[in-house]
């Protein structure tokens, strides 16, 4: 999917707390690639129609408050992250 000139790149989160170890599949997705000026309000817009979002965030510089163009989204479903991101990577 095209954000503007960017391609973003969306992804389940594995959780790999055990050091190599895959566990089940989690309701977390990873996106990267978002444009300088993508803040929370717009993730929400992109990722709300998949589904009810638990929790999201742009990850922004500490010192500069610009976003890093990676965010972080978490469905209540995993049925709902699995739809998004097949739908926004096809």
């Amino acid at each position: 999917t095209y954000l503007g000139k960017s391609k973003i790149t969306v992804r389940l989160a594995h959780r790999d707390k055990n050091k190599g170890v895959q566990n089940r599949p989690s309701t977390n997705i990873f996106v990267c690639n978002l444009p300088q000026w993508y803040r929370d309000g717009e993730l929400y817009a992109l990722f709300s129609p998949y589904g009810a979002i638990k929790s999201l965030v742009v990850l922004e510089d500490r010192k500069t408050g610009q976003s890093k163009g990676v965010g972080l989204i978490r469905f209540k479903r995993l049925a709902d992250s699995t739809a998004a991101v097949e739908s926004l990577n096809g």
